[in-house]
């Protein structure tokens, strides 16, 4: 069959195709496997599917340990024909699964208790997940020093190394909110955080930044926040809406409403512009993630998953509950990275505080 087309054709042909349709073609003969399997083959793909990305949620259901469980759902635009997930994982040392990012296909996932790491040889257990191809790697133990320590995670992708090293960045200059969101835009990883140096100042109070990691560069930033974002005690999160830096800033309760704010040019700190409000309509409301027409899903005091409309201002319920504060969304794509990980099979699996799988 190869002969009749010159190799680049069938390979200009399959990064047009679909994850599921490329692992049913490998299958037919050895040429096609090599091509398919080929690292600048799933690399090409990549970039011809990144225009297809789709919101991905995380729900915890069930009240009792026993009956736990972590859900992955698929929301299209229109919301329907929402489609699960098979997640094959069960967290042992936490109650689900800290998703880390979403990048090139993969989810990182973190089975940590907090910020902190435990003590001696051992380390929590943080994995790299394909659901396209039910594919997953465990991460080698990271080198550290000794005793338990504090820490915050970041995922994005430049080059694959295979091994934990130390960077030439060293400790960021900056805190980091531990309990704060991250959002992976422009080849970096950011994080609402704060500068200790502007507590002198501030009459001992820190003022609020987005800190940064450049992975390409290996170097940590700081940008700037406007003064009606970085106003102490308004209670921030950052996002990624389109392929723009977002920040939701929360009102006092009282108010009861957010606004989103997006950042038009990267890196400049003028070109941040407040989009819209969401009035909450006096109810408690979380933020979980953009849409890819921008519209938001926030948690609802229900524990329900709700659309927010920005055009025609309302809110459409999506049908889900879950556990509080168990919702999480990262954008996701299909790929074929981690074609030669272990596979990831039906039944659970424990990650444990080794970092092994049993």
């Amino acid at each position: 069959m190869s002969d009749y087309l010159p190799e680049e054709v069938w390979i200009d042909i399959f990064t047009r195709l679909q994850v599921k349709s490329l692992l049913r073609i490998r299958s037919v003969c050895k040429f096609f496997h090599r091509i398919i399997n080929n690292p600048s083959f799933i690399s090409d793909h990549i970039t011809s599917t990144k225009r297809t990305r789709i919101p991905l949620v995380r729900y915890l259901t069930g009240r009792k340990r026993i009956e736990r469980k972590e859900h992955y759902l698929l929301l299209p635009d229109d919301m329907d024909n929402m489609q699960e997930l098979d997640f094959p994982f069960k967290s042992k040392s936490f109650k689900h699964f800290r998703i880390v990012g979403s990048c090139n296909g993969l989810i990182c996932l973190s089975d940590s208790k907090g910020s902190y790491l435990c003590k001696g040889d051992s380390a929590y257990g943080i994995i790299l997940w394909n659901p396209s191809i039910k594919k997953y790697l465990t991460l080698p133990k990271p080198l550290r020093s000794h005793g338990a320590y504090s820490f915050v995670l970041g995922f994005g992708f430049d080059l694959k190394s295979g091994s934990w090293r130390n960077c030439n960045a060293g400790a960021a200059p900056y805190g980091i909110w531990k309990w704060g969101s991250s959002a992976y835009v422009n080849g970096a990883v950011h994080w609402i955080g704060y500068s200790p140096r502007t507590e002198e100042v501030n009459h001992g109070q820190s003022r609020d930044l987005i800190v940064s990691f450049d992975i390409n560069n290996e170097v940590f930033k700081e940008m700037n926040l406007p003064d009606d974002l970085e106003k102490w005690g308004l209670e921030l999160s950052l996002g990624v809406l389109g392929n723009k830096l977002a920040a939701i800033q929360y009102h006092s309760w009282k108010q009861r409403m957010f606004s989103v704010w997006v950042m038009e040019e990267y890196g400049m700190v003028e070109s941040w512009r407040e989009m819209y409000d969401v009035d909450m309509m006096g109810k408690h409301m979380k933020f979980v993630g953009f849409t890819n027409n921008g519209d938001i899903l926030v948690e609802i005091a229900s524990h329900k998953l709700v659309l927010y409309d920005h055009n025609d201002l309302r809110y459409i319920n999506v049908g889900v509950r879950g556990a509080k504060d168990s919702f999480h969304m990262e954008t996701y794509m299909e790929s074929l990275v981690l074609l030669d990980g272990e596979s990831a099979v039906s039944q659970s699996k424990a990650i444990t505080c080794e970092g092994e799988a049993r």
